[in-house]
């Protein structure tokens, strides 16, 4: 009885400060999940609980911190993992967007290590950070993963290459980006398009000089580039 009260409470309080877009989230849920069809008795428990889930996420401001959702729904933090990849699954959403906006969000978050010239992530929603992933790894192959599963660890350049694919025209701010390379290398030998990562890697030396560089290869509303310039500046300061 105690954990039914509790769950009442927490579903009234959660309504009470998202009651302007609660309502949509459930009926557009509630029609994707076919509840009211013959799936209704072979609706379990579980079933419930990642429909619920996914209306909860719906409705919150995002990004929003596994230890967040834990709080205020009073469950463990692993679980709402869990069920942040249930809802993916059953409910899939638009991650186009998102993903860039996480990843920005990351990024204003991450560390730079100078020394290797690398920075590791920390993504709460593993739906984002599968679809980063992908991304990375379709246009620029291996990303390396730590032990800690939230965490996605790259080479300055390859943010740099990311934040082309987010561009108006990214066969242009690729064009451009290598003709950064260029000039900082002097050399036409490692711009090929497969060696670009590496080039910027191995051969650009002063990572904060030349990130002001390449400032004019992105628009102004380029978030990704924006956050990986400051992470930069503020760890060189």
């Amino acid at each position: 009885m105690g954990k039914c009260i509790r769950k009442v409470k927490i579903m009234t309080s959660f309504m009470d400060k998202h009651s302007d877009s609660i309502l949509e989230n459930a009926l557009k849920r509630f029609r994707e999940s076919q509840l009211y069809t013959n799936r209704f008795g072979s609706f379990s428990k579980a079933d419930f609980e990642v429909l619920l889930f996914t209306i909860y996420l719906d409705s919150v401001e995002k990004p929003i911190r596994d230890y967040e959702v834990s709080v205020e729904l009073g469950i463990t933090e692993s679980k709402a993992r869990a069920l942040r990849i249930k809802s993916q699954l059953l409910y899939p959403k638009n991650l186009d967007d998102q993903w860039k906006i996480e990843l920005a969000e990351a990024l204003r978050n991450g560390y730079y290590d100078t020394q290797a010239k690398v920075i590791t992530i920390t993504l709460e929603d593993p739906s984002v950070r599968n679809k980063i992933k992908y991304e990375v790894e379709k246009q620029l192959g291996t990303v390396n993963i730590s032990l800690n599963n939230k965490q996605l660890i790259l080479p300055v350049s390859s943010f740099l290459l990311i934040a082309t694919i987010t561009e108006t025209d990214p066969k242009d701010a690729l064009a451009r980006l290598r003709k950064c390379v260029q000039n900082e290398q002097n050399s036409k030998d490692v711009l090929e398009s497969p060696d670009i990562k590496h080039a910027i890697h191995a051969f650009v030396k002063n990572i904060p000089d030349y990130i002001l560089k390449v400032s004019d290869v992105y628009g102004k509303g380029n978030m990704i580039f924006s956050a990986l310039k400051t992470l930069i500046m503020m760890s060189n300061a």
